[in-house]
């Protein structure tokens, strides 16, 4: 699992989630739609993505880091 930053908007801890719900492909079967989420305990901030890698890269992303 990859460290969680504290939130960027109250400084609070974060916590990453996962959703699995069901979306219906055809007529006769459900496939799984799971949504990785990272969200703030205190201020309920809230990052999604299609993996926790890229919900906790997202989470983690600072405005004020430089990308080289």
């Amino acid at each position: 699992m990859i460290e969680l930053k504290p939130c960027p908007f109250c400084g609070g801890k974060a916590q990453h989630i996962v959703d699995g719900a069901g979306i219906c492909v055809d007529d006769m079967s459900i496939a799984p739609n799971v949504m990785h989420f990272v969200w703030c305990l205190n201020c309920s901030g809230l990052v999604s993505g299609n993996s926790e890698e890229e919900a906790v890269n997202a989470w983690n992303r600072r405005t004020d880091e430089r990308e080289d």
